[in-house]
């Protein structure tokens, strides 16, 4: 098992932003993003919470952890990386909703563990990109 604290992948994904628009990839309000957002907005809870504060809800909490080990494993494993065969797989990891219960045939193919392992997902559609893909189209 891994194991990481907020600190060390808030720290991590702060490498992406630079390196997507290093890529061409202009950063935006994507499932990526959201999952540092709950990261950020957990280690907040989390010290609210052991200052003596009530624990508050936090929407999908663990479907952000998991994206953001994700995130935090891949920004820490390519973030040196400039090569254009990164560009079609990371705009399809990003597009999609955070939780895989919300996702629908035409977006299903943005969960990174499907993605980096090229597999079929539950469509059955292979998640290799055969071309540029863009978001807003889905």
């Amino acid at each position: 098992m891994k194991v990481a604290s907020f600190d060390a992948v808030l720290e991590s994904v702060s490498k992406l932003d630079p390196w997507l628009q290093s890529l061409g990839i202009e950063p935006k309000s994507d499932r990526w993003h959201q999952a540092v957002q709950m990261v950020r907005r957990a280690k907040e809870q989390r010290e609210f919470v052991e200052r003596g504060g009530p624990r508050a809800r936090i929407n999908n909490y663990m479907d952000g952890l998991f994206e953001a080990m994700e995130i935090h494993e891949i920004v820490e494993a390519f973030h040196g990386d400039f090569s254009p065969a990164l560009k079609p797989k990371l705009t399809r990891a990003l597009c999609g909703p955070i939780s895989p219960f919300d996702e629908r045939p035409k977006n299903d193919f943005g969960h990174l563990p499907a993605v980096r392992a090229g597999k079929p997902t539950t469509s059955g559609r292979s998640t290799q990109p055969s071309s540029e893909l863009n978001c807003d189209q889905l």
